[in-house]
């Protein structure tokens, strides 16, 4: 699933409701700059837990975890 404005708080609560039912192949697209899968744990250790992008990158992984797969 293509989900355009996919960073934004409605394309994070569609992805989590596609990961939770159906497992799905997510590409979430954003107008900002996100950092790579790569970097995220850096991020996050980095980074207060009130960060935005902390927060999106957390919602991310649970979608991760519900068995989704998440392309940014």
């Amino acid at each position: 699933y293509l989900i355009t404005g996919g960073m934004g708080d409605i394309g994070l609560a569609i992805a989590q409701y596609l990961a939770q039912t159906v497992k799905a192949k997510l590409a979430l697209i954003g107008r900002s700059q996100f950092p790579d899968k790569s970097e995220w744990k850096q991020w996050l250790d980095s980074h207060e837990n009130e960060d935005a992008c902390s927060q999106k990158i957390r919602k991310l992984q649970t979608n991760e975890n519900l068995g989704a797969e998440v392309l940014v």
